[in-house]
């Protein structure tokens, strides 16, 4: 990537550009400041998250949607909140390394792309600086950040084997995303929920393992969710439906399929 100079605090960073569109206005923001003005983003609570709206920021969307997700991996209410919490992180952070003016000439030059494709192949990267930023707040904690964010494209990396594991990756030098909102880039980290903090004292890697990739798998099905209603907005309107009753008769397909492990 060739270098440029920093953005300045009155630039405008972008997530995604529509196929042939020009004009920037059309594009889709990165993210939306935090407030309760208009055009400004009211968090977990707010409702241009919800409706996913087109211009709104992405990382506000893919964090609100994430934090909902997240606070379903668990039925205990007083854990709930606490991995909602872990999911809005998650989102806010997951690309960090979209802020870099060189990452924003990349997006100018390429409208329209499939950069999906192209960052699952390697060829650009702004997913391990989400990475590096979880691990420089949280040298413990944020490795269960840091392994969502550099796979949310890829899928989940090896933690030490390889040019593509976790580790090797948090050496690389990526682009610079100092030029990120303070409120972002300072968004706190929450404590570990009271089932997780019971895994790690009791030394569970296999808990602890479980809870990341289920934080993964928030994760990416958010982002998917956000980009697609961006990208492919009659896509996301089909998706909506759904034939009633489904879920009774897969309940019952599944119950009689444990019933015939049983039976063996």
């Amino acid at each position: 990537m060739e270098e440029g100079i920093p953005l300045r605090s009155t630039d405008v960073c972008y997530a995604h550009a529509l196929p042939g569109a020009s004009d920037r206005h059309g594009w889709e923001p990165l993210f939306t400041p935090f407030g309760a003005g208009p055009g400004e983003c009211a968090g977990r609570e707010c409702g241009a998250c919800q409706m996913l709206d087109s211009q709104h920021g992405h990382l506000n969307k893919v964090a609100w949607l994430t934090s909902r997700f997240a606070a379903e991996m668990s039925v205990d209410p007083t854990e709930q909140e606490c991995l909602a919490q872990w999911g809005y992180v998650l989102g806010l952070w997951h690309d960090l390394g979209k802020f870099a003016p060189q990452w924003q000439r990349y997006l100018a030059r390429k409208a329209g792309a499939d950069l999906e494709r192209e960052e699952v192949g390697g060829v650009v990267d702004h997913s391990t600086a989400g990475s590096q930023h979880a691990l420089a707040r949280e040298p413990m904690l944020g490795w269960l950040l840091a392994f969502a964010i550099q796979g949310h494209h890829a899928g989940l990396p090896n933690a030490v084997a390889g040019e593509a594991a976790a580790e090797a990756r948090l050496r690389k030098e990526v682009y610079a995303f100092a030029q990120a909102p303070k409120a972002l880039l300072e968004w706190p980290v929450p404590g570990l929920p009271r089932s997780i903090r019971s895994a790690v004292a009791r030394r569970d890697a296999v808990a602890v393992a479980g809870y990341v990739r289920r934080l993964f798998s928030c994760l990416v099905d958010a982002d998917f969710l956000a980009t697609e209603a961006f990208m492919q907005p009659e896509q996301r309107v089909a998706r909506g439906g759904g034939e009633e009753g489904v879920l009774e008769r897969m309940e019952a397909l599944l119950a009689a399929k444990v019933r015939q492990f049983g039976e063996a």
